[in-house]
Formats: structure tokens, C-alpha cells, sequence
């Protein structure tokens, strides 16, 4: 969600007041793309946030880390065409007013983008001159022209009411999405309505909606339970100085009978010492979360996540590791699959294993790290995981004899498990939490082991998404997941 989220704003900066005539372009550039898209982002002002507090943050995160070294290539390269700094081409290119669209042609086609951009007319003509555009077509009496060997395209639409002209840049992939675009200003078919604007603050430098519907990408489990559940979503997001709040909402105004409160709850406040905390569908934690940092496995084989809501926690542990506690709604036994090979008594007592000393995980979470966990019986046919790992003892720790629970507590992993069970499930109708992105990543660096060295090397292959999280010091959030329309804040703290 943070990589989403960033997206959208490296391209931006808020304004403490937009004027109507910033607010109008806006409107304007996303009436000319067309009707049938799965998403639209307008961006105002990008020159501010380069050149602010953001832009600075941003560029240091770049500077340590070499990060999103491809897309600081093709900006080097497109700069040296059109002869001129880096910062000068992209103010001049995208530092005003730009649209961003992504859609598919079809269902299951990987998704095509498309940028409009709100040149002055010296912008304009150096761009075709200077990097030697070959034309290439005519489509509804504009020219098409094709970049870098024809591997991009590009056009113009009639310039704004402010005399701006306006750029049309696609891959050579997504020439479908020019051609439907350039239909728009041909009046040769329905133009994309803006009425979902009228919900964002004024002060938005980022405008846009997202229609996950369908396949929904990766975002669907977050908010609904199936995919074909999934609705078409807004989001907007301010800036100010480093300070970045994210608003979701639904595409539709809901009716008097559906509509919530306008106020959404404030996020979670960040707890002393604790580096991530989630709440959302018990599914969801392990695929997106666990799953992607190796640790899907902490769930004993047999024991299927369910949708309901579950819990993680990470925080620094008593020594250089940290601990993580987590509590898992899982599915009813005739959708578990084969039943775990232990009884699990709803008595609080608890179960312990060895997880699989590596080097990495002993850097993680500390000497001998072990897993705690027992699995309970709220209700009939509603069982709740709940695990912890920690450092060990330093004692090592043998699997227990089939259907024997451990009774030892001097595990700081059973102590933590202990302390969960008699705690209330988290709510079921949100998703919610906050984190430290900045310390978890320097957590999840690559360990000696790993890379031969003391300290992790900055943008190592592999390493964009997560070093995206040392871009942002605090991060909070609250949604309001289904049933319902979903509605949220997320609030970041830029390094």
C-alpha cells in the first residue's frame, strides 16, 4: 500500500491555497482521457515538492540508498536530449499540472499507462526537436509520433484554456490507450467524468480514483474478503513540508442510508518500542505480509488463515532482536484441510519449537529463536492461532511428544503467547496500524551472511520495495473495510 501511495506522490506537492484556475487544468486534463480506465492520478505543482522539504527528503533517500536507479537513468538521459539540468526538465515536463492513467485492453492484459502533461509551448517544441521524434501516424487528424526507436510514442491534445499545450506520452505497447485518448478530443468518444473530485479537499495534490475490480491486483484483500466484492475507490493525498496524509473513499457517494461519518477514525498512535503493527483479515497478514519476508511457514501445516480480522506485531525484543506476536483467525475445519498433528486445548497451554536457526534469523530475532503458540476455541467452528517468536532461552528447545504441550513458561515467545490469550480479538470492520518503516528496514537488511559484510549495501537487486519504507520515519492508518463503503486515512512522517 506504502508503494502505491508513493507513486502517486513523488509527483506532487500540496499548496496551502490552489488557486480555481490549478484546480480547473486539473479537471480538464482528466476530461480528455477516456471513459473505460482502471485508474486516473492528477498531480499539481510537482516543481514545489522537488524543490521543499518533500523533494529534499526524496532526494536523500535517493542519494543513501541509490534508489529507483532506472527511473534516474531514463530522466539523466531524457535531460541530456533536450539539453538541459535534470530538475529543469522535469519542472518543465511535470512540475505543473500532469495526469497519470493506467487500464487494460482486456481482461487479464497487463496494464498499460499513458501521461498527459501541461507544457508551456517552448517545452513542447524542444521535445520534438531535440529528441529527434519521427512521425509516425495520423490518428483523428493529430500526429503520433514515435521516441527512442519508437519504443515510446508520442502526441498532442488542444492546448488548455490557459494556452498550455498538452503532451501525450505512452509506450509503444499502449498505443491502444493514445488512439482511445485521442478519440476523446476528436469527440469521437465519451470523455472521463470528474464528478468524484467534488469529495477531495481543496488542497489535494494528488487527485484520483482506482477501480479494482475483477482480478484487483493485490490491494482487494485488504479492503473485501473476494475480489468480485471489490469497488472502485478515491484517494487523494496532502503535503506539507514532510508531512503526508492519504485519504481512500469510495468512487460512488454512498446513499443517506450506507453513508458514515465523514470523520474517519485517527489512525493508531505509534507505541513505545514497537516497530509494526496490523490489523486486518488473518489471510492477508500471512499471503502479504509473512509470506513475503519468509516466515509463512510459523503457521503449523494443517491450519488454514481465514478472512476474519488477526493481528501482527513486531517490536524490538530485549536484546539486538525483535519479537514478533501475531493472532490468526483460522477457517472452520472442513476448509483447514488435514488437521494439525497436535491437540490444541483452549486451556492456555501452550506449544514451543526451534524455528530453523540461519544465520538470518538469529540476526532477526535473536540466539536460538524460537516459536511459541497455541491454538484456540472461541466459539464452535471459530479456532484463533496465537504465535510469538523471540530469542530463545539459550537453552535449545526440542519439539514436543505428540499431543504433549510444553508446560514450561520461561520462554519469553509463551509468555508473550500467554498474555494474548486472554486479550479481546481485534475488530473485524477495519484495517489498521502503524509502523516505524525506517527502523524495520535497516532490520531487514541483508544480513552478514547474506552479502559478506557488516552493514547492507544500498540498492541491492530486489531491494526497490523495501527500501521504499526507509523513505518514511512513522506511518499510521485506519480504514473502514466492508460491509460498507471503504473510507480511510493514512499519515506519514517523510525521513
Amino acid at each position: 500500500m506504502l508503494a502505491l501511495v508513493f507513486g502517486a506522490l513523488t509527483m506532487g506537492q500540496a499548496l496551502a491555497h490552489q488557486s480555481p484556475t490549478a484546480l480547473r487544468d486539473g479537471t480538464e486534463l482528466l476530461e480528455r482521457l477516456p471513459a473505460n480506465i482502471d485508474a486516473a492520478f492528477s498531480v499539481t505543482d510537482a516543481a514545489r515538492l522537488r524543490q521543499g522539504p518533500a523533494g529534499a527528503a526524496v532526494q536523500r533517500w535517493i542519494s543513501e540508498l541509490n534508489a529507483l536507479e532506472g527511473t534516474r537513468r531514463g530522466w539523466s538521459l531524457l535531460a541530456d536530449r533536450l539539453d538541459v539540468e535534470q530538475g529543469v526538465a522535469f519542472d518543465g515536463l511535470l512540475g505543473g499540472q500532469a495526469v497519470l492513467a493506467l487500464a487494460r485492453r482486456e481482461a487479464g492484459a497487463p496494464i498499460d499507462w499513458l501521461v498527459l502533461a501541461a507544457v508551456d509551448s517552448a517545452m513542447d517544441v524542444r521535445v520534438v526537436r531535440r529528441t529527434r521524434a519521427v512521425p509516425r501516424r495520423i490518428v483523428h487528424g493529430r500526429a503520433v509520433l514515435g521516441l527512442e526507436e519508437e519504443s515510446f510514442l508520442l502526441s498532442t491534445l488542444p492546448p488548455l484554456v490557459d494556452g498550455r499545450s498538452v503532451l501525450a506520452l505512452a509506450p509503444a505497447g499502449a498505443e491502444w490507450l493514445l488512439v482511445r485518448t485521442l478519440a476523446v478530443s476528436a469527440g469521437r468518444t465519451s470523455g472521463l467524468g470528474v464528478q468524484w473530485l467534488d469529495t477531495m479537499p481543496t488542497d489535494a495534490v494528488v487527485r484520483g480514483f482506482w477501480r479494482p475490480l475483477g482480478q484487483g491486483g493485490t490491494l482487494w484483500p485488504w479492503f473485501w474478503q473476494k475480489p468480485e466484492q471489490a469497488q472502485p475507490l478515491t484517494l487523494w493525498a496532502t503535503v506539507l513540508d514532510k508531512h503526508v496524509e492519504v485519504g481512500i473513499g469510495p468512487l460512488q457517494k454512498p446513499s443517506l442510508h450506507d453513508q458514515r461519518s465523514a470523520s474517519i477514525a485517527e489512525p493508531p498512535p505509534l507505541a513505545e518500542g514497537v516497530l509494526f503493527d496490523l490489523a486486518a483479515p488473518s489471510s492477508t497478514i500471512v499471503n502479504a505480509v509473512l509470506d513475503r519476508v519468509g516466515l509463512a511457514g510459523l503457521v503449523p501445516e494443517g491450519l488454514q488463515p481465514g478472512g476474519d480480522a488477526g493481528e501482527l506485531i513486531v517490536r524490538r525484543g530485549t536484546g539486538k532482536g525483535v519479537e514478533l506476536g501475531a493472532r490468526l483467525a483460522v477457517a472452520p475445519h472442513e476448509h483447514a484441510g488435514s488437521e494439525p498433528d497436535v491437540s490444541a486445548p483452549a486451556t492456555g497451554r501452550v506449544r514451543v519449537r526451534p524455528l530453523q536457526e540461519t544465520r538470518a534469523a538469529s540476526d532477526i530475532f535473536g540466539p536460538r529463536p524460537e516459536v511459541a503458540w497455541t491454538l484456540l476455541e472461541r466459539r464452535p467452528d471459530e479456532r484463533e492461532l496465537v504465535l510469538a517468536v523471540t530469542a530463545g532461552t539459550g537453552q535449545a528447545v526440542s519439539p514436543p511428544a505428540k499431543n504433549q504441550p510444553t508446560e514450561s513458561h520461561d520462554s519469553p515467545a509463551i509468555a508473550i503467547v500467554l498474555e494474548a490469550v486472554g486479550q479481546a480479538p481485534p475488530p473485524s470492520s477495519a484495517v489498521r496500524g502503524s509502523a516505524r518503516p525506517w527502523a524495520l528496514w535497516q532490520r531487514m537488511q541483508a544480513t552478514p551472511a547474506q552479502n559478506g559484510a557488516d552493514t547492507p549495501t544500498p540498492g541491492q537487486e530486489g531491494q526497490e520495495v523495501v527500501s521504499l519504507w526507509a523513505l518514511f520515519e512513522t506511518a499510521r492508518w485506519h480504514v473502514e473495510t466492508s460491509p460498507g463503503p471503504v473510507r480511510g486515512r493514512i499519515i506519514l512522517e517523510m525521513r
